[in-house]
């Protein structure tokens, strides 16, 4: 196994769409790791957001939860489930990044600003941009594709955890 540094490393080129999810490597307990660390950055995350919820640790644990069956079932259904470990690691270790900067900005500005509010939406939108580079990589297809599939899950798991708390 890689050192952790040299993983944080390409986590970060992924992050920066220089890399994609079959650099990393296919570990089930790096797979583990990052999605314990996806839903230890998104509980203070979304504690922290203007909309928070009465159940941020539930819902951080559901956002886990959706992208793993999501991932899983999609490479699935492409026959390509043997690039489940990479996908889903990469998936996870840039969230971590990507809620670790999102809560950076929402500890240092106020929630309601627009400063605050626009860097949110950069973030949601280079966080799309993301998965799309790694759905691109992991389904070997075409970027609009990807991108379809992207805000597929964004999108989907945010109506489902709408539909959670109605």
């Amino acid at each position: 196994m890689p050192s952790l540094q040299h993983i944080v490393r390409l986590v970060l080129d992924i992050c920066l769409l220089r890399r994609g999810p079959q650099d990393l490597p296919a570990s089930p307990t790096l797979l583990a790791a990052t999605m314990l660390a996806s839903a230890v950055v998104g509980y203070p995350t979304m504690r922290a957001l203007p909309a928070a919820t009465a159940t941020p640790g539930l819902d951080a644990a559901y956002g886990v939860i959706v992208t793993v069956a999501f991932t899983y079932a999609l490479l699935h259904a492409y026959g390509l489930g043997n690039r489940f470990l990479q996908t889903a690691t990469a998936l996870y270790a840039t969230d971590v990044v990507v809620t670790g900067l999102a809560l950076i900005l929402l500890t240092l500005g106020s929630a309601g600003t627009p400063v605050t509010a626009l860097g949110l939406i950069g973030l949601i939108l280079w966080n799309i941009a993301i998965i799309a580079h790694i759905f691109r990589h992991a389904l070997d297809t075409v970027i609009a594709l990807a991108t379809v599939w992207a805000l597929a899950l964004v999108i989907g798991s945010g109506l489902l955890l709408e539909w959670l708390h109605a």
